[in-house]
């Protein structure tokens, strides 16, 4: 299921707004171009916003995408000047990829960062056991949202009791590292592996097929050994070398 969240945009103060004809006649309609300019951020007006306002219900909404003309009929009475556009703030809908249900539900955003494509990145930094006011939340996660479809999807689930922090990727978007920090935290020192074991308990091996179980003096033990868990960096790449979150 998908579902929506609203938030709250910052009003376009850049856009221009051009009329076939700046002589509007009562109750007919003139063909409007409107050219948002402001990156990243989309025009909301209102009929009331134009100067003469629009007819009721002639002009409605406007959420043109950023640099695309958006062109649009506009009744108005009768006036021998420009038309002119106050644009206002509004609000966009964005789409939670949500399947299956409650997948993509996530709290205590904490790290927020743009790449190069435009995508945010959004790490988050809660309990991490599902329990208590996250029972129905689970884990940390890092999702993604992109702006020019105003989807967010979840990208990846954390290990127990641990924070998601830091991301980078390569110039080409093709490798992303992320930042998996204390999996396991509030294990009791004489248990230290009580909530996790991550990421021997994920990864056995290295890409060099060597036990990631290793002892205090960082000598490798048997694949498998009950060993604490320890903070990590994740290289992430996709199956088919593509760019991470196209």
């Amino acid at each position: 299921m998908s579902w929506p969240m609203v938030v709250t945009d910052t009003p376009d103060t850049t856009s221009t707004l051009t009329c076939a004809d700046p002589v509007v006649d009562a109750g007919l309609g003139t063909t409007c171009t409107l050219v948002p300019k402001r990156s990243g951020v989309p025009i909301h007006a209102r009929a009331s916003d134009f100067t003469p306002a629009a007819s009721a219900g002639s002009v409605g909404a406007l959420a043109p995408a950023v640099g695309t003309s958006f062109t649009f009929a506009y009744s108005a009475p009768a006036t021998t000047g420009p038309v002119s556009l106050t644009t206002s703030p509004g609000t966009a809908t964005l789409t939670v990829v949500d399947t299956p249900n409650g997948s993509a539900d996530f709290g205590a955003p904490d790290g927020l960062w743009f790449d190069q494509f435009g995508r945010l990145w959004i790490q988050t930094d809660q309990q991490g056991d599902a329990g208590g006011d996250w029972v129905n939340i689970g884990a940390n996660v890092m999702v993604c949202a992109d702006p020019t479809t105003r989807e967010i999807r979840r990208f990846m689930t954390s290990p127990r009791n641990c924070e998601v922090t830091g991301v980078v990727n390569t110039p080409d978007g093709k490798t992303m590292f992320v930042g998996i920090q204390h999996p396991g935290e509030d294990s009791p020192a004489a248990n230290p592996t009580l909530f996790s074991r991550w990421p021997q308990s994920q990864f056995a091996v290295n890409s060099a097929g060597e036990s990631l179980a290793r002892d205090g003096s960082n000598n490798p033990l048997p694949v498998g050994a009950n060993v604490r868990p320890r903070s990590s960096v994740l290289v992430i790449t996709r199956e088919d070398g593509g760019v991470i979150g196209a």
